[in-house]
């Protein structure tokens, strides 16, 4: 988790190698990059809910990300998305919320990496090298099968 010290340096940092970013900075100020004031009062009490939902809503508008994580998470039937919850979904199911072959595939993936222990979404601090390799092996999936 990063503090407010930890996001400071970074901004100043990245501010003195990049005058464009100095800028923005200095006429924006300094947001939390990790935080996503959007999501509102959706209950993402667990990593693996909020990659998720970072996972479905890459390269779509923030609405239509949250209302297709809103029918993931009422198909899974939980107030809080778990890896067992998403793991019990279809791919047919993925889809009839919203999702894209290839994201129903990222998640069905994430929930299975979860439940057989490949990665530990409760003590992943932060989006590390080993969530990117599984999202990353999903996405290969796709692309090979897609060929």
């Amino acid at each position: 988790m990063t503090t407010v010290d930890d996001r400071l340096r970074a901004y100043v940092y990245l501010s003195l190698r990049d005058p464009v970013l100095a800028r923005l900075a200095d006429r924006h100020g300094r947001p939390d990059p990790f935080s996503w004031p959007a999501v509102g009062s959706r209950r993402l009490a667990s990593n693996l809910a909020a990659l998720s939902l970072h996972i479905v809503s890459q390269q779509i508008s923030t609405a239509a990300a949250l209302t297709i994580y809103d029918r993931v998470v009422a198909a899974a039937g939980v107030p809080v998305l778990s890896a067992e919850a998403l793991g019990r979904l279809s791919l047919d199911e993925l889809r009839a919320a919203g999702l894209s072959h290839a994201k129903a595939l990222a998640l069905a993936e994430l929930a299975r990496a979860q439940i057989e222990g490949r990665i530990d979404q409760a003590l992943t601090p932060a989006f590390s090298y080993s969530l990117f390799s599984v999202t990353r092996k999903a996405s290969s999936s796709v692309m090979s099968a897609s060929s």
